[in-house]
């Protein structure tokens, strides 16, 4: 299966969780969740444009600084999407810090949060000293963000606070034939890219790419290499962490998660101990692979688990599999393809 973007998770299955993903042909990176970011180095981060966290508890939201701390000087715009009271978290933690001498930076934070019926959105701009600038409250549709490329839509869940999962799903993805390739006399290089970008991005067919060929380099349209690419539909990733194992719940996941070709999910504790998954409204590991065969997940990739488990996560890992059945490919979470 071959995907157009890269995924990255935490470094163990102990470790506070987030997901990663960068395009590989424009090299935009989004971001799932805050936790610790220092596995990431900073050419990494500097490449995310959009932060989608599930709630704010520590390990969920503890890596805000280290983002900000990047973006500061290199960064004109940076966006964050959430639950409720994620405008306040922000304003927190930026307030808790002294911005005398960033008057000359361009860093502008506009956050989102929304209880799925309403959204609710503040900017915060460094040559203001991340002063609160309140925007009008607007109707939810269930989308967070809706590109060319792909969108990011979610469902809020419950962990006794609202947490939200999410689905990104890629509206198309551009195949090169290399036959098709070889035949019009072109080599491979970096405007493949180009290409790639022009057709995502909807360009009039008579848009020209500079393009690499055996002689040298010339200018080609649109509809000339139409030849030399095939469009297809995109791949899906969804991230579900900190749910409780309720009906309702299990409802919004199995939605979410739909016919995913990548599902990131929590397996906190194993079954043994629902009833304390339960009392801290968490999934076991086995309730996981249920919820992904029932959602006709290609791939499960679960993460999060509790510390509880060290020494024992073959064991956590051999019950997702065992709730998810032989039609889902279950994977450890924290292992980075």
């Amino acid at each position: 299966m071959k995907f157009t973007f890269s995924l990255k998770g935490p470094s163990g299955p102990f470790h506070d969780p987030y997901l990663y993903l960068r395009f590989y042909h424009t090299g935009r990176a989004l971001l799932f969740d805050l936790g610790e970011l220092y596995p990431l180095v900073p050419r990494d981060i500097l490449r995310i444009t959009d932060v989608f966290v599930s709630h704010a508890h520590m390990d969920h939201f503890i890596g805000f600084d280290h983002l900000v701390r990047l973006h500061l000087p290199r960064t004109s715009s940076l966006n964050l999407y959430g639950p409720p009271g994620l405008i306040d978290r922000v304003e927190g933690k930026l307030s808790g810090f002294t911005w005398n001498l960033t008057r000359d930076y361009l860093l502008k934070i506009t956050v989102r949060e929304t209880d799925g019926d309403t959204w609710s959105a503040s900017i915060f701009r460094a040559i203001t000293g991340f002063a609160r600038e309140d925007l009008q409250s607007e109707t939810c549709t269930g989308i967070l963000l809706d590109g060319r490329q792909f969108a990011v839509t979610f469902r809020v869940l419950d962990h006794g606070i609202p947490c939200l999962g999410f689905r990104l799903e890629e509206k198309v993805k551009v195949n090169i034939l290399a036959d098709a390739l070889r035949n019009m006399n072109l080599i491979a290089g970096p405007w493949l890219s180009v290409l790639k970008e022009a057709v995502i991005m909807g360009s009039p067919v008579g848009t020209v790419v500079r393009v690499k060929t055996g002689q040298g380099s010339e200018e080609i349209s649109l509809k000339e290499l139409g030849e030399i690419y095939k469009i297809t539909k995109g791949h899906t990733v969804a991230y579900i962490v900190d749910a409780a194992d309720t009906a309702q719940n299990e409802e919004k996941i199995i939605e979410l998660s739909s016919g995913a070709d990548i599902l990131y999910m929590e397996a906190a504790f194993i079954d043994s101990e629902k009833e304390l998954a339960a009392a801290r409204k968490h999934l076991t590991a086995r309730r996981a692979g249920e919820l992904a065969s029932a959602a006709g997940v290609k791939f499960l990739r679960v993460f999060h688990f509790s510390p509880r488990y060290e020494g024992k996560v073959d064991q956590v890992l051999a019950e997702a599999e065992k709730g998810a059945g032989k039609n889902v490919s279950v994977h450890a979470g924290w292992k980075n393809r």
